[in-house]
């Protein structure tokens, strides 16, 4: 089974300074050294300025396990004072030759300046590049997860992606970085004496590399005198959370229950309806799997306008997943009799057609339910601050009325909700700069 490693350190409220510099060299070296056994095709650092006057990075990685790397003069040579977060990664490689360093990590964006490191593995990636034409500048399934994070937002970024992940992402324009997982571990330690925060996959990684290992020999015995640096704090993530770093407002909030997609293109497997008639209502599609539909090359673009489409060219272009169409299709303002009378021709004499708005109509109560009950418990752990809750729930992908609506349902005085949407405002417009730049060079 391949697996990578991911780790780090970061420094909420300052640079590391001269001071915490060799501090973060060690714990570094150390950590890339367990990152090791998880991954020796490829390894690469980020260091990355974030704060509310600064956002640089410099990057470096090389196909060479990271015993080598740290070796590297040049790896040593990114270390600054400048720099408050470090992203660190070991590679066991999967989609995209690790002899070409642009499939490593860590990735990044040279247009918006995000950076991202991630292990674990990306279902049907090429389906997602072509669906929702990401430009990405290798092959590694790892840049379209970020690609979608970047296009979508993070929670609804994830939301559409079908896989595992351990992330960490670091967000220029607003200034964040998000630590993530879900079915792969990612563990957290807080180090008060340095006022830093390490990550990395697993707790024994982190235990080993937040101290110094020396070699004595005691009657002909080799063994290991290790010595704690300083005194920490540690966590394990539960699956499915994310710790969000506000490095502008030098915040820390957590969130739960961010899911991944774990159905897509899955959802009626093993549901006959009639003779031969499977998911995909085609013998050409019925027995595709995964990595079948991840190299089909479908190119499917959503329609802005009803009149530019058809049910039955949605369905085609979804590569024949039912639940997906649907979707597709309320969206752009066809009824459900239209939907009914699509679904009752290509699948007559079952019920399938009622079974699929009844699933859709399920969804998105459950949909809406969970939305309220996230907005309540954001709002709860933002200590009912409108400009922190603003903040915090934008980069989930929630829409300014969504959230001005939440708003004005807890009273809050107008003043401080027209404060709070001024700034969300303005970094959605810093966004759409991004984006119109990207679009125009054909960047996704």
């Amino acid at each position: 089974m391949n697996v990578c490693g991911v780790a780090g350190i970061l420094s909420l409220n300052s640079p590391f300074g001269p001071e915490r510099l060799e501090f973060a060299k060690q714990v570094c070296d150390n950590l890339l050294i367990g990152l090791e056994g998880r991954g020796t095709d490829a390894t690469g650092i980020a260091q990355i300025r974030s704060d509310a006057d600064n956002y640089t990075y410099r990057i470096y990685k090389q196909p060479v396990k990271a015993s080598e790397f740290i070796k590297d003069e040049a790896y040593k040579a990114t270390f600054g004072p400048d720099a408050n977060v470090i992203f660190l990664h070991t590679r066991a490689k999967t989609a995209g030759d690790a002899k070409e360093n642009k499939n490593n990590h860590p990735h990044y964006n040279k247009v918006t300046g995000n950076v991202q490191v991630h292990n674990g593995v990306i279902s049907m990636h090429e389906f997602l590049k072509n669906q929702h034409e990401l430009k990405c500048d290798g092959e590694c399934d790892s840049e379209v997860l970020m690609r979608m994070i970047e296009k979508f937002g993070f929670r609804k970024g994830l939301s559409k992606v079908d896989g595992s992940a351990a992330i960490a992402f670091s967000h220029a324009a607003s200034r964040h970085v998000s630590l993530y997982c879900s079915g792969n571990p990612l563990v957290l330690a807080y180090v008060p004496q340095a006022d830093v925060y390490v990550f990395a996959s697993t707790m024994h990684i982190l235990n080993d590399a937040m101290g110094q290992r020396e070699t004595q020999t005691f009657n002909g015995l080799k063994m290991a005198k290790f010595t704690r640096f300083f005194e920490y704090y540690s966590m394990e993530l539960d699956d499915e959370t994310k710790v969000l770093f506000n490095m502008r407002k030098q915040k820390v909030s957590i969130e739960r229950k961010i899911s991944m997609d774990k159905t897509r293109f899955n959802s009626y497997k093993g549901k006959h309806y009639g003779d031969n008639l499977h998911l995909y209502n085609d013998d050409a599609y019925s027995r595709l799997s995964y990595d079948d539909l991840g190299d089909y090359p479908v190119r499917y673009v959503l329609p802005k306008k009803k009149e530019e489409t058809s049910i039955e060219t949605i369905h085609h272009d979804t590569q024949w997943d039912s639940p997906e169409t649907v979707s597709t299709a309320m969206k752009l303002g066809f009824t459900e009799d239209e939907i009914k009378t699509y679904f009752k021709t290509k699948f007559p004499n079952t019920t399938y057609a009622d079974d699929l708005l009844t699933e859709y109509k399920e969804n998105a109560k459950l949909e809406e339910r969970e939305d309220a009950h996230y907005f309540r418990r954001a709002w709860k752990t933002c200590m009912q601050d409108p400009e922190t809750f603003v903040d915090d729930v934008t980069q989930m992908g929630y829409e300014p009325l969504q959230i001005q609506t939440f708003l004005e349902s807890q009273k809050v005085p107008a003043n401080q909700i027209e404060k709070a949407m001024s700034d969300l405002q303005a970094e959605e417009a810093l966004w759409q700069d991004e984006q119109h730049y990207m679009d125009d060079r054909g960047m996704y």
